[in-house]
């Protein structure tokens, strides 16, 4: 089960354990999400304005 360091798996029910991992899941889209939408804004300037 994948948990949060910080937090005791033992303390989880099976379905705070499921929305935890849940969570987990969702945040990691949300970081991806970000992270495409800063390549797609360096990728709309012109090669000149690039890094």
């Amino acid at each position: 089960m994948a948990v949060d360091k910080q937090d005791n798996p033992s303390e989880f029910t099976p379905r705070e354990a499921e929305l935890q991992r849940q969570i987990d899941g969702l945040q990691s889209q949300i970081i991806d999400l970000h992270k495409a939408r800063e390549t797609t804004k360096v990728q709309s300037f012109p090669p000149r304005f690039r890094a």
